[in-house]
Formats: C-alpha cells, sequence, structure tokens
C-alpha cells in the first residue's frame, strides 16, 4: 500500500508543478488572450496520455508498439503538415515592413509569434531559399541576382540547387517538386521530425535500448531552446551527426540486405551533408564528438565486421569525398574569399573567458519564449539541458562494470576538454592544431551541452538499476541546486528570472535531478514532454504559406515592373528591403552577400581605402548621396555604402526602392529618378534610374 501511494504521488507531484509553470509563465502575456486556460487543459491531456502509453500495459497503446511503428506514425504527420504548408518561420514579421495586402485579410500565422531575433531566418536563409524558385529563379547553383557576378547559394546557407551537392541536404529537396510554400513546409518538418527521430535513435542507442530513455532524449534535445532559438543553422549538423553514428550502428546490427543499403545511403547523405553545411563553430567540437561515437560503435561491433562490410565503407566514404571534391573545386573562388574576410575568416578564437555560468544558461531556457531579456539577444542564451557541471556528480554513480563504462569516461572527458577552452586561454598554435581557433566560446556550450544530454542518456540505465536511497538522492538534489543557483545570485540571470522565476527554475530542477538520481524514469517522462514542449514549441510560430512576402501589394508591383522591364534593384536606406527584393525573385544589388563583393566595392572604392570595411559577410545598406563614394560599418555583419549620384552608373542599378522620395535628386529640370510606384500604406517608392 506504501509503495503504492509513493508511486501515485510521484507520478501526480510533476503535473502540478507543470501547473505552476504554466500559471507562471501564463503572467507574460498568455492569459491575456484565455490561452492560459486551454494550456491546463492541453497540460494535462498530454501528461496523461503519455503516462498510459508509458506506463501501462494497455494491449494496443503502448510504447512498445508506438516504437514499431514510429516511422510510419511520422510519415504521415510529415504529409499531414506538407499538405497544409504548415512550417515554422518568423517571415511573418515582414508584415511589420510591409503591411498592405490590399485590403485581405490573410492569416498565416496559427500559434506562437514571429520572431524579429530570428533574422538569420527570416530575413537571411528563407529570402535565399524562396529566391531560387521565385521568378527568375531556376534553381542553379549560382544565383545571377545575387552580386554582380552571382553568388554560389550552397556555400551560402547550403541553399536549395539542382546541384550534386544537395545530396547532403534532403531537407531542401521539397523545393525541387513542390510549390514554394510547400517547399518550405517540407524543410521545416522533415528537419524537425527528423531531429526527434535520430534523437529518439540515438537516446536509444546510448539508453541501452530503454524506450522511455529514448522518448527523454528525443524531448531533451528536439525541443531544447538552443534547437529551437538556432533552428535555422545549427540543427542541420545535429541530424547529420545522429545521422552518422545510428546509420552505423543499424547497419552492424542488422543482416537484412534492404536495411544495410537503406542505412548505407544514410550515411552518405549525412556525411556530405555534415561537411558542406559549412559552420565550423558547430562542425569542429560536434565532429570529435560524433568521431567518438563511431569507434565505440565500431569497436563494440568489430566482430560482426565482414570484409564485404569494410568494401561498402570506403565506397561510401569516397562517394562522400567525390562531392565533397566537387565543391570545394567548383566554390574554390567563393571559398577563398570567403576564408579572406575580415569577418569571419580572419577570427582567431583562443577562448579562456571563464564566463562557466553561461553553461548553466539552460536553467531559464524555459522561460526565454514567453519574456524578452534586457541585457542580451535571446539566442545567444538558450542552451541544452546538460544539467553541467552537476551531471559531472552523477557520473561518478555509475556502474565501473557497464559495458558502456568506457564511452561515458571518453565523453566526459571530452567534456572536461570543451570546459577547458571556456575556462583557459588557449595558446595559439595549440587553438590552430584543434580546430577550436574556429570556435567561439558561445558555439563551445551548445556543443558542450549537448554532449551533456546525451550523457544523461548514458548514465540513466546505470541510475535505474542502481536504484540510489531516498536519503542519497535528497543530498545530491540539495548539493546540485546549490551548485546550479548559487552562482546565478546577484547575477543578469537572476535578475532577469526575478525571485518567483529562481524559485520556479529551483522546483522544476529539483524535480528533474531528484528523479533521475532515484532512477525514475517512466515517471519522468511524461514530465519531460510536457516541460521540454512548454520550453521549445512555441519558440517559432506555427504558420502556413508564404503571404507575407507574395501578397503584398509592393511585391506585385515589384514582380510587375520587373517583368515588363527587367533589371538590376536596390533598397535605398533600409537594411530589410534588399531581401524582400531578393525573395521576390529579381537581381538585387544589396541583399546579404555572405562572401563579398570586391569588383563591385573596388569599382567604387579605387584607392581601396575601405577594404578593411566591406571585406567581410555583410547586409548591405544602400545611400545615395551628393558626397564622395564611402562606406561605413554599423556593425559586424552589416555595412552601409553611401553611392554618389554620379556614379550610379558603375552599379548597374535599374530600379531603387525607397522610403524616401527621390526626387529631391532630379535638379534643373534633369529627371535622374523616375517614379513607377507609390504605396501610401508602406510609405514605399519605386523608381527607374533613367540617368
Amino acid at each position: 500500500m506504501k509503495e503504492k501511494t509513493s508511486k501515485i504521488t510521484r507520478s501526480i507531484l510533476p503535473l502540478l508543478i507543470l501547473y505552476i509553470l504554466n500559471y507562471y509563465i501564463g503572467k507574460y502575456g498568455e492569459s491575456s488572450n484565455g490561452h492560459v486556460y486551454l494550456k491546463y487543459i492541453l497540460i494535462t491531456i498530454i501528461y496523461c496520455s503519455v503516462y498510459i502509453v508509458i506506463n501501462t500495459k494497455n494491449k494496443y497503446l503502448n510504447i512498445l508498439n508506438i516504437h514499431r511503428i514510429r516511422y510510419y506514425i511520422l510519415a504521415i504527420i510529415f504529409i499531414i503538415l506538407v499538405l497544409f504548408k504548415i512550417q515554422g518561420s518568423s517571415i511573418g514579421i515582414w508584415d511589420d515592413y510591409y503591411k498592405d495586402y490590399g485590403g485581405q485579410e490573410i492569416k498565416t500565422v496559427y500559434a506562437g509569434v514571429p520572431r524579429d531575433v530570428r533574422s538569420d531566418e527570416w530575413l537571411v536563409q528563407t529570402p535565399i531559399y524562396l529566391s531560387q524558385v521565385t521568378g527568375e529563379g531556376t534553381l542553379s547553383r549560382i544565383n545571377p541576382n545575387i552580386r554582380s557576378d552571382g553568388q554560389d547559394i550552397v556555400v551560402s546557407a547550403y541553399s536549395p540547387a539542382l546541384d550534386i551537392t544537395n545530396i547532403g541536404k534532403p531537407f531542401n529537396w521539397g523545393f525541387f517538386f513542390l510549390d514554394k510554400e510547400r517547399g518550405l513546409s517540407w524543410y521545416w518538418n522533415l528537419k524537425l521530425l527528423g531531429l526527434f527521430i535520430l534523437s529518439y535513435e540515438m537516446a536509444l542507442i546510448l539508453g541501452k535500448r530503454n524506450k522511455s530513455i529514448a522518448v527523454i532524449g528525443a524531448m531533451l534535445i528536439t525541443f531544447a531552446s538552443a534547437s529551437q532559438w538556432w533552428f535555422s543553422s545549427i540543427v542541420d549538423l545535429i541530424i547529420f551527426s545522429q545521422a552518422l553514428v545510428v546509420s552505423i550502428y543499424y547497419y552492424l546490427r542488422t543482416s537484412n540486405v534492404k536495411l544495410k543499403i537503406v542505412n548505407t545511403l544514410l550515411f552518405i547523405i549525412a556525411g556530405i551533408g555534415f561537411v558542406i553545411s559549412l559552420y565550423p563553430p558547430i562542425q569542429v567540437p560536434l565532429g570529435y564528438l560524433t568521431l567518438i561515437f563511431l569507434v565505440f560503435i565500431v569497436l563494440k561491433n568489430k566482430h560482426k565486421i565482414k570484409r564485404k562490410d569494410i568494401t561498402i565503407f570506403l565506397i561510401s566514404v569516397i562517394l562522400i569525398f567525390a562531392v565533397i571534391g566537387y565543391f570545394v573545386y567548383t566554390a574554390m573562388d567563393a571559398l577563398t574569399l570567403l576564408s579572406s574576410t575580415v569577418y569571419p575568416g580572419a577570427r582567431v578564437e583562443l577562448g579562456g573567458s571563464r564566463d562557466f555560468a553561461s553553461i548553466g544558461n539552460y536553467l531559464f531556457g524555459w522561460l526565454l519564449p514567453y519574456k524578452d531579456v534586457p541585457y542580451a539577444n535571446s539566442s545567444e542564451l538558450s542552451g541544452y539541458i546538460s544539467l553541467l557541471p552537476v551531471v559531472i556528480i552523477l557520473f561518478f554513480f555509475r556502474n565501473r562494470k557497464d559495458r558502456n563504462n568506457k564511452l561515458i569516461i571518453a565523453v566526459v572527458v571530452f567534456m572536461l576538454i570543451m570546459c577547458s577552452f571556456t575556462l583557459f586561454k588557449y595558446p595559439e598554435f595549440l587553438a590552430k592544431i584543434t580546430l577550436f581557433s574556429y570556435v567561439p566560446e558561445s558555439r563551445m556550450r551548445i556543443t558542450l551541452g549537448l554532449a551533456g544530454t546525451y550523457l544523461i542518456c548514458l548514465l540513466l540505465p546505470n541510475l535505474l538499476e542502481k536504484k540510489n536511497k531516498t536519503s542519497m538522492a535528497i543530498i545530491v538534489t540539495v548539493v546540485s541546486l546549490g551548485i546550479l543557483f548559487i552562482p546565478l545570485y546577484k547575477s543578469q540571470a537572476y535578475e532577469y528570472l526575478g525571485a518567483g522565476g529562481t524559485i520556479m527554475a529551483i522546483i522544476l530542477f529539483a524535480i528533474l535531478i531528484y528523479y533521475i538520481v532515484k532512477g525514475y524514469v517512466k515517471e519522468m517522462v511524461p514530465f519531460v514532454v510536457v516541460f521540454m514542449l512548454i520550453t521549445g514549441f512555441f519558440v517559432n510560430p506555427v504558420c502556413s504559406g508564404v503571404a507575407p512576402i507574395y501578397e503584398k501589394e509592393v511585391s506585385k508591383a515589384i514582380t510587375r515592373i520587373n517583368e515588363v522591364d527587367s533589371g538590376k534593384w536596390a533598397a535605398v536606406d533600409s537594411l530589410v528591403g534588399g531581401e524582400f527584393l531578393n525573395a521576390n525573385g529579381v537581381e538585387v544589388f544589396n541583399s546579404a552577400h555572405h562572401y563579398p563583393d570586391l569588383n563591385m566595392w573596388q569599382s567604387l572604392d579605387e584607392n581601396n581605402e575601405y577594404e578593411n570595411v566591406y571585406n567581410r559577410f555583410a547586409h548591405i545598406i544602400v545611400e545615395i548621396t551628393e558626397k564622395e563614394n564611402s562606406f561605413e560599418l554599423a556593425q559586424n555583419d552589416v555595412v552601409k555604402v553611401n553611392i554618389n549620384i554620379n556614379e550610379l552608373d558603375k552599379t548597374g542599378i535599374k530600379y531603387f526602392m525607397s522610403g524616401n522620395d527621390l526626387s529631391e535628386f532630379n535638379k534643373d529640370g534633369e529627371t535622374i529618378f523616375e517614379e513607377l510606384y507609390f504605396n501610401t500604406i508602406d510609405n514605399v517608392y519605386i523608381y527607374e534610374y533613367v540617368s
């Protein structure tokens, strides 16, 4: 009876804590629209449903049956989402800049809110992707609409292109045969569901095939604040990393020829994708972590490896390197320009800021979607629930005779190496030899957090088997909370959380740590599922279609004018206008340049006076002036180009989109700018340059 009461208590307590959490975050705007009450209902339904699936022995609705058909379930969900054009882009932010839908009432956002801070997605990535299938976009590898001599869009955000390199980017494949709306939906949903299922498989491998641990791992990774706030950049690499590990594991585990072929293809795709997704700050540390997992899987299964398996592996590696070699050869000019830039090419990271407290940013990641951070970018503060440094304490509770013991030690050692980079300044030669010179500490902490999540999955089977005493679990929990939260006192994080938020965080992590130490894995699952949905689901909006770009009156005017007489466009005095033009499929002077347009800039800067300003990845702002040409560095990645009106001919610009009246430059009866269009709602002019 006592045991039954205890089980009921530890099953209900997490649900009550989630109710308190929902009430707390409701203070930051959710309660005003009534959604907070709906969330109580949803929390209850999701929690109870997951609990039933995990903890009961229902003949049909149980974790084992769902596990068996998991790929069919995900395939059905994927098809439905793509059919209805559902995606998570923040392109709704364009409504803040161009509002005129021509009197139409168009709803695109159904849950959550578009995030201005996600500019890497809505301002850069999505416009480039859409430009490939809009207007003059032909899915060519070199997009002629960007820069004076075109831009390699595989180098630029690994964008969709009918090119062999896109074998490694299955998220892009929808753009090849679907309309742009469903192509974008394909991208978002394949990525989200792919991250979930591969995280599930990774946790299944690390957690000794325990399906409850697999669900916990999948949720901790997929809906981690880092995964959702950095969805357009780091998630690709995590998926490719996981796919490499999972494909090798299942290839060696099965004797089924068809499954071996599937896993070989997955390995090839992931290998190509991991290398060509050019983002060294994540690639370097994640590459090391991936290698650790691969080595241990191969060593553990070496008795299963036959000569034909080695042959297949070598052929796969040759194919991967063949595609990578083709990419490097065809992108050499772009890669040379990129590596020679002042930013980010010349950056050398040595570590040693000793900002160790930032490793604990995951303590308030659950609050980021609901409360703005006054002192930093929400994306920069996101992370994975690694339980660092507490997870190192849990490391000593492991069973040293466990078959994964050496892997656990290897992961911990690598985590300590990553920690050392944040604590101590490396000599430059050591930073370069290890390739850590490419890794800012903020990005190192992302991989460190992910490794911590993997370590939790590795340790949970040990803790489940060990069944620590309640007194020991309480002591570890209290000590852990002290280690985690005492450093927060009087910090910026504490000011952000406030007293109430800090208490809420303490309660959340107290229950999480206690249940981990006690090995209450099944009771943890519904709590983790709901908690991670609260943390990550509302970071990106749930929306449908691409109306915020293509249904605007300004957009229609751009298309109409360009169809009559095409030419190069520029957005004047605007950081975002160039990307809007780019998304509309016209040739544009000042969209985001992933590597510098040196031919153009040097024609405007004949003495190379401003080379350190424009030799970088940059958003380009154009201003027309009667003064001499000049360049200004507004931010590390924002360059303002002041072009003398008498030198506009050098740029080849035919059309100007502006929020200002350019007719002031028409003097002495001479027409320099002819007005073609004016939108009174958006205050947008379109001019043709005629002189």
